[in-house]
């Protein structure tokens, strides 16, 4: 239940505050994924139905709230799919990118004025979340996605205490494809790639975030990051490949609910 006036520390800023209701994807995201004020359909190992849930905690104060809407979600709210336009897909499919290989095409952000730095703020201020709480889901289900030593790394960035932090890039990549424009994924680590570092992925309408940390990241890979590459590359291509492994890997073992289950024929 939603209380006024809970005390507690900001996991942000670490001080003592009155605490908000902090949702972990966003409240605004959650209302995009309403089709026509349906309840929108959440995806867990579990079950999958159509549900009100909404993924929240008391978590930051009303300040820290403001600092990740002023500095990252607000920005990308109005740059992913919104049904009746989805802006940086728009930008980029008239833009001439600066390469392409098959169906990747490859943008600069600085030549589009494309603010790659909200980009990247959104993307850790998400998995960030991920991390910092065990966000319950449905049927006593959590979800999350341990950083270990990053986590605090990423803290301190978000805060405004220290810089963009070492050894860590987000890619963004940009969907063409209607299965990813139109879903919402939590931050997931993905499994059974990479030894050497991490990759946390996650998905909001037609945006595909991954957030890389670890020491021993490759210096090829470095050329990815929308931030810290040197022209702040944006990617665009069809995600559906990716987009149809995470719904066989939900669906693998969940019960599907009769609510849905004319969606997954």
């Amino acid at each position: 239940m939603a209380f006024k006036n809970v005390q507690g520390i900001c996991k942000l800023c670490l001080q003592q505050q009155i605490l908000c209701k902090s949702h972990y994807l966003g409240r605004a995201l959650h209302v995009l994924s309403r089709d026509d004020g349906k309840n929108a359909i959440v995806l867990t190992p579990k079950i999958i139905t159509a549900a009100p849930k909404q993924l929240w905690a008391h978590l930051l104060c009303a300040e820290c709230e403001k600092r990740i809407s002023r500095n990252g979600e607000s920005y990308v709210l109005t740059q992913l799919n919104r049904r009746d336009k989805f802006a940086l897909f728009e930008t980029l499919k008239n833009a001439k990118p600066i390469h392409v290989e098959g169906d990747l095409q490859v943008f600069s952000c600085d030549e589009l004025g494309i603010d790659a730095e909200k980009l990247a703020y959104f993307a850790l201020s998400i998995v960030w979340r991920g991390s910092v709480h065990d966000w319950k889901t449905l049927d006593g289900q959590t979800t999350g996605v341990p950083l270990g030593p990053y986590e605090e790394r990423i803290r301190q960035y978000l805060a405004g205490d220290s810089g963009f932090p070492a050894d860590v890039l987000v890619a963004v990549h940009v969907c063409t494809d209607i299965g990813s424009q139109g879903m919402i994924y939590s931050p997931e680590r993905v499994k059974g790639v990479h030894a050497i570092y991490s990759d946390h992925s996650f998905l909001v309408r037609g945006l595909w975030f991954h957030v890389y940390v670890g020491k021993d990241i490759p210096t090829a890979m470095r050329e990815i990051c929308c931030v810290n590459s040197p022209k702040k590359v944006i990617f665009m291509r069809s995600c559906e490949k990716e987009f149809a492994e995470s719904g066989r890997y939900l669906q693998k073992d969940a019960t599907i609910s009769p609510k849905v289950a004319h969606l997954f024929d």
